[in-house]
């Protein structure tokens, strides 16, 4: 600043310059400063050191980590234990002692009262409701602290009817006993999230009808699926009923995997748990979300642009995302009610608390008989997350 210092005159006004430093990668660094006089001043000359350190913080509400049991959970069973995880570079400068959780609001806590660390597991209290977690970091101070919202859920328990088609004579069953059991445990994996147990409910069931084990589905709803899914109706739970492969236009639709409406998923062989789980995901009233509209052999509706606060207004976490994360990879890569599902994604079994910004679509039903089935599609916040699910105890019809 203008002024006089050791009776050396300088000029009037500013003589600061504000420098912006951008870290490459988390660590220290030193940042020199280096004055020197001129005029009058010219045999002076100081020289000052800043060391500052960038630390790089990642907590992200809606991720693929250990999944199908992801951290991070939208929800806690009450009673139950969910974990949670802070990514927090450098590691030599933060151990784990140096990262502390909190309960902001909620009725959770921290097992045995250990509440530090990049990883924490936080139990469910007795009470159902909303509840969030708060990080500090010592000798941090952040605009705002990495957070993560979630709710307290009474758990519910699932009941499941399964039918498995076969031929005529009782042979080449289009799925195995034990790979629905398989396919179960996966499914409740990925649905402690939002406290929902799934169990098969009596017996595995059988029908012997050849004409069932292809379903062609060029035409849409057939007269095959419609028989398929009135073999059982009323069974208080979930119905899946099994088949070999579906067929359009004479070859088999790779790309068609399942099929859920409300009296039953109707589910080809060879389907992973989170084909299953999406479908669930349906019956529970939850849409799929796209990173864009595939029409006509044309991409329309891409989604493009990073992740944001207002794509994610309740997974935003304070805004602690890697800052290269891109909206349709989070998409793609994570949540469970992706539309379009590539065997080679594995990763995707994230149900989000809320709303998330993509490609999706809303099937209005017809009003008369004969009406078309209207598809009406947006990119706005899609309902994929647990406050979208109008029922946690879906009943088929």
């Amino acid at each position: 600043r203008g002024g006089e210092s050791n009776a050396v005159a300088f000029p009037p006004g500013s003589t600061l310059e504000t420098v912006l430093v951008q870290a490459e990668g988390p660590g220290e660094a030193v940042l020199t400063l280096s004055f020197q006089g001129t005029g009058a001043a010219s045999g002076i000359s100081c020289e000052a050191l800043l060391k500052m350190t960038a630390v790089a913080v990642t907590l992200e509400p809606v991720t693929t980590e250990n999944s199908p049991e992801v951290y991070n959970p939208c929800g806690i069973a009450t009673g139950g234990i969910g974990y949670y995880k802070i990514n927090v570079e450098p590691t030599s400068l933060f151990p784990d002692d140096k990262i502390s959780w909190s309960v902001v609001s909620g009725d959770v806590s921290f097992v045995g009262n250990r509440n530090t660390g990049r990883l924490v597991a936080v139990k469910g209290g007795s009470t159902e409701g909303a509840f969030k977690l708060e990080v500090e970091l010592e000798g941090v101070n952040f605009p705002a602290n990495p957070c993560i919202a979630g709710m307290v859920l009474d758990p519910k328990t699932v009941p499941v009817t399964v039918w498995i088609v076969r031929d005529d004579n009782g042979n080449n069953a289009a799925c195995s006993e034990g790979r629905v059991q398989e396919l179960l445990s996966g499914v409740n994996a990925i649905f402690k999230q939002c406290a929902m147990t799934f169990h098969v409910n009596g017996a595995i069931q059988y029908t012997n009808c050849e004409e069932w084990l292809d379903i062609d589905f060029t035409n849409g709803w057939s007269g095959e699926l419609e028989s398929i899914r009135n073999i059982e109706t009323a069974t208080g739970g979930i119905e899946l009923y099994f088949v070999r492969d579906f067929y359009i236009d004479g070859t088999i639709a790779g790309s068609l995997l399942g099929l859920e409406d409300t009296q039953g998923i109707v589910l080809r062989s060879g389907i992973s748990e989170r084909t299953l789980a999406h479908e669930i995901g349906h019956a529970c009233g939850l849409l799929d979300i796209y990173p864009y509209r595939s029409v006509s052999n044309t991409l329309e509706r891409v989604v493009t642009g990073p992740v944001t606060a207002d794509r994610l207004p309740q997974d935003w976490g304070a805004g602690y995302y890697p800052p290269d994360l891109l909206q349709a990879y989070l998409i793609t890569y994570r949540l469970l009610m992706m539309g379009y599902e590539d065997p080679t994604i594995t990763t995707t079994c994230d149900i989000p608390l809320g709303s998330v910004y993509g490609t999706w679509f809303d099937r209005l039903p017809p009003l008369f008989e004969g009406d078309v089935v209207i598809d009406v599609w947006e990119q706005s916040l899609a309902p994929v997350g647990l406050n979208s699910m109008g029922n946690r105890q879906p009943c088929h019809q």
